[in-house]
């Protein structure tokens, strides 16, 4: 596992993609915790810009969405600009989207919930630069 404290600023930028304020303050306060610097984007209009005016390294896209856009945020990020950016997709066992569709839509990789925040730290430290 990488020390965040050895990165780059540009390698320890991870974007947070989600509609709850709730869910947003707390993951923001464990990556901020672990070294990296955080910038959320609330799904909707001007996401996109956002995203590119802060270039991340991993962009976290929760897939409990109250509309249910998870995976049209994921497609339309991989047809922007950022189609290269590493996504990781943050699920429970009760949202009814299969890794397949996930994969399908562009997600590197897939945190399911309940997870520890080493998970969260091995899962980021996999898609960040070296």
């Amino acid at each position: 596992m990488k020390n965040p404290d050895a990165l780059k600023p540009s390698e320890a930028r991870i974007a947070i993609l989600e509609e709850s304020a709730e869910n947003i303050y707390s993951m923001k306060f464990i990556l901020q915790s672990l070294g990296y610097e955080v910038h959320a984007c609330v799904a909707g209009k001007g996401y996109l810009k956002d995203l590119f005016d802060f270039q991340p390294a991993v962009v976290v896209v929760d897939m409990l969405m109250p509309d249910g856009t998870g995976l049209t945020l994921i497609s339309e990020v991989r047809q922007s600009p950022l189609k290269d950016v590493a996504i990781v997709a943050v699920t429970a066992e009760a949202v009814p989207i299969s890794e397949a569709e996930l994969r399908e839509a562009g997600v590197n990789e897939i945190l399911t919930k309940p997870y520890t925040v080493a998970d969260l730290q091995a899962t980021l430290s996999r898609h960040i630069a070296s």
